[in-house]
């Protein structure tokens, strides 16, 4: 008797990058749109709270942003590291300075 082979349908896998992605802009849109109603509504406590959800929101799309693009730089060897992390260092020095600002 003949062995059956068995056909493996390929199945819907999701990268964590792409959910983490997906995760991140969906938080990032409900931020930027709760922000400016606390902003208006809430006083000067929700302008508070908007001030860090805004920037919250900035950094989910960064993140958003930085996992793919490390997929990417890993395999621009040495230089496209390089290129990465003095952007993703930049952008945390422009949060900072940003919101101490």
């Amino acid at each position: 008797m003949a062995k059956k082979i068995k056909e493996e349908k390929p199945g819907k896998r999701i990268r964590f990058a792409d959910f983490i992605a997906f995760l991140a802009l969906l938080l990032s849109a409900l931020l930027l749109l709760i922000g400016p109603i606390l902003r208006k509504f809430a006083g000067s406590t929700g302008v508070r709270i908007a001030d860090i959800s805004s920037t919250v929101a900035e950094v989910l799309l960064v993140l958003a942003v930085a996992l793919p693009a490390w997929y990417f730089a890993r395999k621009g060897g040495i230089f496209g590291k390089v290129v990465y992390f003095v952007c993703l260092v930049v952008f945390i020095v422009g949060i900072v300075l940003g919101y101490v600002l």
